[in-house]
């Protein structure tokens, strides 16, 4: 259908209901009539398959009609749920013409309280005669009007009106193009959004505190660790009965009537062991779990948790509050990663206070992975693999996450294979349909899908059993991990469907999951004892040694994993408890791996980050064949610290993708990061390479290719992701009429300090005081000192540097943090700061003025950028390694020509260094515009001959002239 076509179809219903509106706003008209004659008409003429004519199953319709929900214990669901592939966007609460929509409160709380359990961002209220659409990102609160969060509100007559807006926001075809997503960046201020999963962590924060500090007071007898355990186990198994009660699995307000008389604690805990029987979770295993039975807990804190949960101090009362009917599980692991980054400790007098874990305050903070990457990343690993396969075949495929926190990846990975299961045996029902077999007898018992088109729960068991594996050194994160993908299992489950597993098949409706999520740490097996074992046994609870062929035999007698996916942490070894011997093992284990064939230094153990760790890990844990995608920062890339790992990278590896994400990804962080993929096999060996433009999704369209062997060629193995081809082959050429800057100059760096300006002052206060130039003094040709002074006192600085740098009767000098290369000239004798760096001359015939004018060239920023930064929007360190590499034009002293241009530039960098002295004494406006101009004309000549003496074409110059 046409957009005028849609126009008029439009026209034709609000001529209907004008024509006969009195009748329409009558009590004898109701809303499902409302629904048949006016909404369903409305939104077809919108491109939307109301009435599913294209045979869609019931998870992948386009419009879904009475999402199942519950609200307030009263069964209740939006009247639509419009989806793009399964995934909501927005929802329709319908109401018959007779209820004022534009006064009447109740339609909005209840379609905004559904939006934001959904987390969705808009949804809207309609009689047909009125349609107003809602900011869904806050928690509705009853005391609110109809016009609270209300973003537009039209009556039927402004339909036509507002034809274009209707259309070009709510039609599928726009909705599709993400009209929704764009229509909400202009109308919601996101930076006062209170989604569901931060209110949600609050609420888990609160409980845990609650607890924490009940246990802690009653329970006199119990560890740390004791009752981080009990506490994380209490809140899970609430939150699951909840779930179960919310998506009608357990019967309504079983958890509130509990909280009614005696010991509540108690009534919780009956409830617990009946689950067992039912669930077989893991979750509510009491022969391991021995400490949560007898615990003593005051009725006050199980009944504001399980009120709180519910939304509702009375039960007739009308709140709105968490709605686990629709909470996505991904939403419930967003807020339970936050909550895993703090930790109960007990205080001298037995009393908990909570904390932020060690490593959590060192990284900054706890980072989720963004759906959207986690949904690139399956699709690129899990997605390729899997593709055109059977169930069987599927079966022996392995998906390991060695560092999986929440789960967010794992359970996107086994989303994606119930997706991908669905969808073949629904194409095996179609094809039995058409063939003629009885669908009742033959297909329904042939093919596990339950006669409301979900997947019967044995077999989501089997693949979630089959395919999905998990480890964490965290105790806490295994538990969630382990409860999310359980949630994730019971997701289309009904109270008749458990009831059906439990009498028909005498089994429980869940796995046991334990075998295949485990705790322990990834990077450090039992040999880590060959050296030392006097260890405490709370060390060696946070040690946590794994042995993967131990735990996960059956994978290697078949010689690992299929598939490596995940998001590892970013920590650097240095910022690891247990020092020394944690740091040696990491050294032998890892480290001796990237030195055999790379200049990474020994010593510099503690500067490698655990995720690059990880990625020598992960690629020990595939199979041949196996695949490898990780999220990780793009210092990966040319940080000379990890030379080891990208030779690894290259030598053991195909390095199949690299999308640059830029920074942005997680919140509140501005590290740039990558995703990696990889394989094990080497066949093909073009890297692709996605330059990702923006931060909701990735966009691989402007992808291209680069042969990993040119990464060979470069200093320390850099990955310069962003060379085209043509420039590979440039850049060669310029090479090999060059000489390298490490032939003519020594690069130092200045001083360090033992704390941040510690020993640098703004005034003189002793003879030891020196002169000191900062990064940020230094411009091209010149630098501006900001009277500062270093105390020159070897013994009170960290790294003193010898004093002959700074003595030098001349030195280049050169900003070490940044994008692109920055430098001047000093022959007054500065000493400097650990921010910049220091170029002595080996005293060849190449006069330092000379090399001077090439590193400020814009060919050499163009080179430098290309080569050394990946399009970095962050500031980063100028490598020494990296510049003893930059190639200086190499001059023929007996060529009367070259000699000329030589001599020619370097009376050019006098000029300029004379008239920047000038510019920055000067103090009429008109004299610096006048120098200015001078010194532009004399930047331009410097380019020319510079262009001339690397023998670069025009078409090599305009190359560089545009970037």
């Amino acid at each position: 259908m046409t957009k005028e076509e849609a126009k008029d179809r439009i026209k034709t219903l609000i001529e209907k209901f004008s024509s006969q509106i009195d009748f329409y706003k009558s009590s004898n008209y109701n809303e499902t009539q409302t629904r048949q004659d006016f909404i369903n008409p409305f939104f077809k003429a919108l491109g939307w398959d109301i009435d599913n004519r294209k045979q869609q199953l019931e998870t992948y319709r386009d419009v879904r009609h009475e999402d199942r929900i519950k609200v307030n214990g009263h069964s209740k669901a939006p009247d639509y749920s419009f989806n793009v592939e399964g995934k909501r966007i927005f929802f329709v609460e319908a109401k018959k013409p007779a209820i004022s929509i534009n006064d009447n409160p109740e339609p909005a709380l209840q379609v905004r309280n559904y939006g934001w359990n959904a987390k969705l961002n808009i949804s809207i209220v309609t009689d047909f005669e009125e349609f107003a659409i809602y900011d869904c990102t806050k928690k509705p609160k009853n005391v609110e009007n109809a016009n609270a969060k209300r973003l537009k509100y039209i009556y039927y007559t402004d339909y036509l009106k507002e034809f274009d807006f209707i259309y070009e926001t709510f039609s599928y075809e726009s909705v599709v193009n993400n009209s929704i997503e764009n229509y909400a960046k202009n109308k919601i201020n996101f930076k006062t959004a209170e989604p569901v999963d931060k209110e949600f962590l609050k609420s888990l924060e609160n409980w845990r505190e609650y607890l924490a500090t009940t246990i802690a007071l009653r329970n006199d007898k119990l560890e740390e660790e004791d009752i981080n355990f009990a506490v994380q186990q209490i809140i899970d198994r609430i939150v699951f009965l909840k779930v179960c009660e919310d998506r009608k699995i357990e019967n309504e307000n079983n958890l509130f009537k509990l909280t009614k008389s005696g010991n509540l604690y108690q009534n919780l805990f009956q409830y617990f062991q009946i689950a067992d029987q039912k669930y077989n979770s893991g979750l509510f295993n009491f022969k391991k779990d021995t400490i949560t039975k007898d615990l003593e807990i005051d009725n006050k804190v199980i009944r504001n948790i399980i009120t709180e949960l519910y939304g509702k101090s009375k039960e007739n009362e009308k709140e709105y509050g968490y709605n686990f009917a629709i909470i996505p599980v991904e939403i419930l692991g967003l807020a339970y990663e936050q909550f895993l980054g703090k930790v109960i400790r007990l205080t001298a007098a037995h009393h908990a206070k909570i904390e932020e874990k060690p490593e959590v305050r060192k990284a900054g903070g706890v980072y989720y992975t963004p759906e959207y990457i986690v949904e690139y990343i399956v699709k690129n690993t899990v997605g390729k693999l899997i593709e055109g396969k059977t169930p069987d075949e599927i079966s022996k495929i392995t998906i390991i996450d060695p560092s999986c926190g929440s789960g967010s990846f794992l359970l996107g990975a086994y989303q994606y294979l119930l997706d991908y299961h669905l969808k073949y045996y629904n194409r095996l029902r179609i094809r039995n349909i058409e063939l003629g077999i009885n669908i009742e007898h033959k297909a329904i018992h042939n093919l596990p899908i339950t006669p409301d088109g979900n997947l019967t729960s044995k077999e989501k068991k089997r693949i979630l059993l089959n395919n999905i594996y998990g480890v964490d050194i965290d105790t806490q994160a295994v538990e969630v991990t382990k409860l999310s993908l359980l949630l994730k299992a019971l997701e289309g489950e009904t109270e008749s469907s458990i009831q059906t597993s439990l009498q028909l098949f005498n089994e429980r409706v869940l796995p046991t999951i334990d075998n295949n999520i485990q705790c322990g740490n990834s990077l450090i097996a039992s040999d880590f004892y060959n050296k030392q074992l006097n260890f405490t046994p709370k060390e060696m609870r946070q040690i946590n040694v794994f042995d993967w062929n131990d735990a996960f035999q059956e994978i290697f007698q078949n010689r690992g994993f299929d598939i490596v996916i995940g998001n590892p942490p970013y920590v650097f070894t240095r910022d690891v408890d247990f020092g020394s011997s944690i740091k040696e093992y990491y050294k032998e284990n890892y480290l001796s791996l990237m030195t055999k064939s790379s200049n990474t230094r020994e010593n510099q153990t503690g500067k490698i980050n655990l995720f690059a760790l990880f990625v020598i890990r992960g690629i020990q844990l595939l199979n041949e064949n196996g695949h490898l995608s990780y999220i990780i920062p793009n210092t990966i890339l040319r940080t000379t610290i990890y030379e080891g790992v990208r030779k690894y990278l290259l030598d053991n590896t195909n390095i199949s993708k690299i999308v640059d994400l830029k920074s942005g990804v997680f919140e509140n962080v501005t590290a740039s990061t990558i995703i990696l993929q990889l394989t094990k096999t080497k066949e093909d060996l073009n890297v692709e390479i996605v330059d990702n433009p923006v931060k909701t999704q990735i966009i691989t369209d402007k992808s291209n290719f680069i042969n990993k062997n040119a990464f060979y060629k470069n200093p320390s193995y850099s990955f310069n992701i962003f060379v085209a081809n043509e420039e590979i082959v440039l850049f060669d050429k310029i090479r090999k009429q060059s000489i390298n800057l490490c032939e003519l100059v020594n690069v130092f760096n200045g001083v360090a300090t033992f704390k941040n300006m510690e020993g640098i002052y703004d005034e003189k206060i002793n003879v030891f005081c020196k002169k000191l130039l900062l990064g940020k003094d230094i411009g091209r040709y010149f630098h501006q000192w900001n009277n500062k002074y270093v105390e020159y006192i070897p013994k009170k600085l960290q790294r003193s540097r010898d004093e002959k740098i700074f003595l030098a009767d001349e030195k280049l000098i050169m900003q070490r943090i940044g994008g692109i290369l920055i430098t001047s000239y000093d022959n007054e004798q500065y000493y400097t700061f650990n921010s910049v760096n220091n170029l002595l001359s080996k005293q060849t015939n190449y006069s330092l003025k000379y090399i001077l004018a090439i590193l400020n060239s814009k060919f050499m920023i163009y080179y430098y950028t290309k080569n050394f930064t990946n399009k970095s929007s962050l500031t980063v360190n100028i490598s020494k390694t990296y510049l003893d590499k930059l190639p200086i034009a190499k001059i023929d002293f007996t060529n009367m020509e070259q000699k000329q241009d030589y001599d020619f530039i370097i009376e050019q960098v006098e000029t300029r260094l004379d008239l920047q002295k000038q510019l920055i004494n000067a103090k009429l406006e008109n004299t610096k515009i006048q120098i200015n101009r001078l010194l532009a004309h004399s930047e331009k000549q410097l380019n020319e001959k510079i262009y001339k003496l690397y023998s670069l074409t025009t078409e090599e110059i305009n190359t560089i002239e545009n970037a």
